[in-house]
């Protein structure tokens, strides 16, 4: 949980910071010439050093419809959404696939319900409090990283700050408004 916890912490307040001096002193494409090798060595360090800590049950198949039916509501949704907001309007195709999307993943959750061992645990959501603190946690993600989206595209399009400085006001140390205004 510890370590978990610091990469939630850390990664929001640094990756922007990082982020926007790699791209004001090296470019966006060092960017990724940083970030791919250091993600293929973390991998390979993590296949050696990660342990598994489930049993693992090998006589358990997956369901292949489940997978198809998750796979297809999920993405039909997904693409109808994406095509909303890319075209400002909602339109026969993008309803349609968004409408389909919504029915095939109606019919995946209760296929879940059903299935003796099922893909994904739904039963879960049978619990009041369960449910109630799954919706809030999700309306509290959505607001925090909402802003971690809009205020550097804010500071960077109306204020003229590099990405540097941009990321520096997403630190929590950057809270207060006339400290970061004075430093930048």
């Amino acid at each position: 949980m510890g370590i978990i916890g610091l990469v939630i912490a850390f990664g929001p307040a640094l990756g922007p910071t990082v982020g926007g001096w790699i791209i004001d002193n090296l470019g966006l494409k060092w960017l990724f010439g940083i970030l791919i090798p250091l993600t293929i060595i973390l991998l390979v360090i993590s296949l050696f050093n990660a342990k598994n800590v489930n049993k693992i049950d090998r006589t358990q198949r997956v369901d292949w419809l489940s997978v198809v039916e998750s796979c297809l509501g999920f993405g039909a949704l997904l693409y109808g959404f994406s095509d909303i907001g890319n075209m400002g309007t909602i339109n026969f195709t993008n309803g349609f696939i968004t409408i389909m999307g919504l029915v095939v993943l109606v019919f995946f959750c209760w296929r879940q319900l059903k299935l003796e061992k099922p893909l994904a645990n739904l039963s879960v959501f049978r619990n009041y409090t369960f449910n109630l603190t799954t919706i809030l946690s999700a309306i509290s993600n959505i607001a925090l990283l909402s802003v971690e989206l809009v205020l550097p595209l804010y500071l960077q399009r109306v204020h003229d700050l590099s990405a540097f400085q941009a990321g520096l006001m997403l630190l929590p140390g950057a809270n207060n408004k006339s400290d970061c205004w004075k430093t930048i």
